[in-house]
Parts: C-alpha cells; sequence; structure tokens
C-alpha cells in the first residue's frame, strides 16, 4: 500500500465523525475536511501519478459555480466556492493517486460497522458520543445522516462478503431513515439486474424494506406532502432565474418563499438537484446532468467486474440519496455546515471513475 492511500483511508474513515471537545461541530469537521484535503494533496506530491483525470466535466461544473459567485453573489458565495473547491480537488486526488479501491472500500465498510453498533448501544439509552437526542444517530450527528451513511455502503458491504450487509443494515433499521431505505432499494434493484444476487435475495430485503414503508406510513406521507410542497416553490424560484440562479445560500435569504404554518420555515430543499439548480440556474444542472451522463455512458461500454457494478451501485444509491435529501447542500450552502456524507459521496464517484478507467487491481471479466 503506497502512503496516499493510507492517508487516504484515515482521512475517510476520521472525516465523516471528527469532532473535537466543545467546538462547533458543523465547523469543526468543515476545517478538518479542508486541512485534511491540503495534507493529501502535500503527500500526492511525493507519489507516482497512477492515472490521469479523463472526465473533465465535474471541473467545468466548477468553472460555472466560479462564475456565479460574480454573476449572483450573496454572503455565501466565496465560502460556497472555497468549499467546492476542496471537494474537486479531493476528486483529483482521489482519481489520480489511490491505487487500490479494494481496501479503501473496506476502510468505508469498518466505518459501517462502527456507526451501526454505536447506533445500536444509542438505542438503548447508552450515548458516549454526543448529548443529542436525535435517536441512532451514531457517529453521523443526525439519524438521517446515518441512514445516508449506510445506504450508500450497502452494496460495498456485499460485495466483501453478505455477512457484512448485517451493520448498514442494521444502521438502516435504526436511522429509520425513509430516504435512505428507498435508495437502498433502488440499488438492490441494479445488484438483483446484474444478477450478482439471487432473487430471493433481493426479494427477502425488498419486503423488509415494505414492511419498514407500511409501519411509517402516516410519517412519510406527511413528509411526501412538506418536500412536494418545497419542491414546486423552488422550481417557480428557478424558472424565475433560469441562467444566473439565485446564488449559493440563497435559501436562507428566502424566508418568506420557504414559509408555511403547518411546516414552518424550511432552511433545506431536500433536493440536491433543486437546492444546486436554485444556486446556479439551469445551466449549471446542464453541466451535472452532462457528469451523470457521462458516467453512466462510459459504464455501459465498460468491460463490467463485480468491483465496477460495486461501486457503480453505491453512486446510484447516493444519487437517489439527493432526490430527497440534501446531503451535498452543506458543500455549496456556504454556511459552515459539516460536508460528512458529501465526502463520502463524491469519493464514490471519484472510485468510479477510477473503475471506469480500468484500475483498482482486479481481473476483469464479463457480468
Amino acid at each position: 500500500m503506497n502512503s496516499f492511500d493510507f492517508v487516504l483511508k484515515v482521512f475517510l474513515f476520521l472525516a465523516p465523525i471528527f469532532y473535537w471537545g466543545n467546538l462547533p461541530l458543523a465547523q469543526t469537521q468543515l476545517q478538518f475536511f479542508q486541512l485534511g484535503v491540503i495534507f493529501l494533496f502535500f503527500v500526492a506530491l511525493s507519489q507516482k501519478k497512477q492515472r490521469d483525470l479523463k472526465d473533465k466535466t465535474l471541473f467545468a461544473l466548477g468553472f460555472v459555480c466560479f462564475l456565479n459567485i460574480f454573476i449572483a453573489p450573496t454572503p455565501y458565495s466565496r465560502m460556497a466556492l472555497v468549499n467546492i473547491v476542496f471537494l474537486l480537488l479531493l476528486y483529483y486526488l482521489i482519481v489520480c493517486y489511490a491505487k487500490n479501491v479494494r481496501c479503501i472500500l473496506k476502510t468505508l465498510v469498518l466505518l459501517s460497522a462502527i456507526n451501526a453498533i454505536l447506533g445500536l448501544s444509542q438505542r438503548f439509552g447508552l450515548d458516549f458520543v454526543y448529548d443529542t437526542s436525535s435517536g441512532s444517530c451514531a457517529f453521523m450527528g443526525t439519524s438521517a445522516f446515518h441512514g445516508d451513511f449506510q445506504a450508500i455502503i450497502f452494496p460495498i458491504a456485499l460485495y466483501l462478503h453478505p455477512l457484512m450487509a448485517i451493520f448498514p443494515v442494521m444502521g438502516l433499521v435504526l436511522s429509520k431513515s425513509a430516504t435512505a431505505g428507498m435508495a437502498t432499494v433502488v440499488g438492490l434493484a441494479f445488484i438483483a439486474a446484474k444478477k450478482r444476487f439471487g432473487s430471493i435475495h433481493f426479494l427477502a430485503i425488498l419486503s423488509g424494506m415494505t414492511i419498514f414503508i407500511v409501519h411509517f406510513r402516516d410519517q412519510l406521507l406527511r413528509k411526501l406532502i412538506m418536500r412536494t410542497t418545497i419542491w414546486k416553490k423552488a422550481l417557480e424560484l428557478i424558472f424565475d432565474k433560469p441562467l444566473q440562479g439565485w446564488g449559493f445560500g440563497s435559501i436562507f435569504g428566502m424566508t418568506d418563499e420557504f414559509c408555511w404554518p403547518q411546516y414552518g420555515t424550511a432552511d433545506r430543499l431536500y433536493n440536491d438537484y433543486l437546492e444546486f439548480g436554485l444556486c446556479v440556474g439551469i445551466v449549471g444542472c446542464i453541466f451535472l446532468f452532462i457528469f451523470f451522463c457521462n458516467k453512466v455512458k462510459r459504464y455501459r461500454r465498460a468491460d463490467k467486474t463485480l468491483l465496477l457494478n460495486t461501486v457503480f451501485a453505491g453512486c446510484i444509491v447516493a444519487s437517489a440519496i439527493c432526490l430527497s435529501h440534501s446531503p451535498m447542500a452543506p458543500i455549496f450552502s456556504g454556511i459552515g455546515q459539516s460536508p460528512r456524507i458529501a465526502i463520502v459521496i463524491i469519493t464514490m464517484f471519484a472510485l468510479l471513475e477510477i473503475q471506469l478507467q480500468g484500475g483498482g487491481g482486479e481481473k476483469r471479466w464479463k457480468v
């Protein structure tokens, strides 16, 4: 294992869960994220480059974000741009310098297991990490983020060993996150289509998810109505300024537009794509769509490996989560929120790029 892989594994293990004493959690994790990426950059200077970055669409998206701070400036623009630059740099470093994808995935599964165990202890009132009543949040700060993380890791755990999937499933159940649960079902559908696991496995887990949805149907229905109300208003605002958008963090100045007696004032859109569109307009969304299409197009042309299918499934789950939650919003909101799940998502897409280039050290075979 090269030194970059080692430092990256330590960074990925600590970045989503790091906190220090009584300091503000979100600000502490944001600073750790930025300092960690800087340290990774200096480590990379002493390493041999493993591959080049062939997909430039994400950096074209970064350029659109850069222009946005001049076209639609807000008090949060500069901080948001700094966050985006660090996230793009992390993507570049992983793609160009990471060597052993499987070992990196093992680190994320280990973190999944630790979070699941801590979440279980919180369920029984033993919380030695956070003084919180936010349910089984584990190290992730909120139960929703805990569910998001476990959903993304679920396909990876299945890849390493089916028994390892016990931990993300445990975390999903404890988090009671409908968004994460539905995203996991989407990932399972993809895995079943690739015939990695028999249909009996898919039906068994799908049945469990169905029971979960039926049990919490009233709560889920209320959330769905709230989200569709917010999304409808967000779409109206996006089409009011389709080219330039309203600027980063603009939702925090829209207390009148996103305030309803039955829901209160929304500080997020529960949809990363809409929230990004609100910030940079439809042009930025087009570049984001091109980024996704590029990945899908290259995946369809690639010689499939089990590892490629697994990482692609993790990216599908992450993309589905962003449809009804906002794990990426802390990056472009520009108010110093924690980027914990955003780090995991950008890492998954970087590992996907490695696999699309035929890296990661796994022998290729047809699926």
